[in-house]
């Protein structure tokens, strides 16, 4: 029996993450995904700020998928042993979640075949590029395979999130010259709920169908 509910859309979106730590904290859920304007309606008044994603969980229900994925991390230790690792947690988790706001909402706003280029500056920005600050956060670390300690933590899996959906976009040959993303990469996929994530649970791309529904069901233009 599931013991939390999932109310988002049919795709990745800003549920992404919260399907992942859950299925890493082995919570089992159920998903409700919005299919009509009038079934979000009905939902609305539940929702504090009138958006989802929603998690019902220990009989509360929380909005905002940093408020929840951060609920799912205090209650299932991925927060960090003490206050330093707890900081540092949060700031990477704060810098993974920067950049993939460059590709959050990008399907709505452009071609979906252009998803990749509108966000491609993020990925290599010369100030502050993505893979070279977290390859040497992960390789300060030691060879653990981890931003923070020796353990998985929230940090962790929102690079995770990340680093998969570069490889959606731009291969896998994007990280060839970052042998630490490639060896957390390798450290995540070993660990016991990346399989059923990956390949059971995991959205795939956003399609115009996905899109339009979307659209649709919030009655964007």
């Amino acid at each position: 029996m599931a013991s939390a509910k999932l109310f988002y859309f049919d795709g990745r979106g800003r549920a992404e993450l919260i399907r992942m730590v859950l299925t890493a904290c082995g919570v089992k859920y159920s998903e409700t995904c919005m299919s009509s304007k009038e079934q979000f309606l009905e939902l609305r008044p539940s929702l504090l700020f009138g958006q989802l994603p929603l998690l019902e969980i220990d009989n509360v229900k929380i909005v905002q998928t940093n408020a929840i994925v951060r609920h799912l991390a205090r209650t299932h230790k991925l927060d960090g042993k003490d206050e330093k690792e707890k900081t540092l947690i949060d700031q990477y988790y704060e810098g993974s979640r920067d950049f993939l706001a460059s590709f959050m909402g990008a399907g709505f706003m452009v071609a979906l075949e252009k998803v990749a280029e509108h966000a491609k500056p993020a990925l290599l920005n010369s100030d502050c590029n993505f893979k070279i600050t977290y390859c040497k956060v992960l390789k300060e670390n030691g060879s653990s395979g981890y931003l923070v300690g020796s353990t998985m933590t929230l940090a962790d899996l929102s690079l995770l999130e990340v680093v998969l959906m570069a490889g959606d976009y731009y291969g896998e040959a994007a990280f060839d010259s970052y042998p630490e993303l490639k060896k957390f990469k390798e450290t995540q996929s070993k660990l016991n709920f990346y399989n059923d994530y990956f390949h059971n649970i995991r959205k795939p791309m956003n399609s115009h169908e996905y899109v339009t529904k979307v659209k649709e069901v919030l009655s964007m233009k």
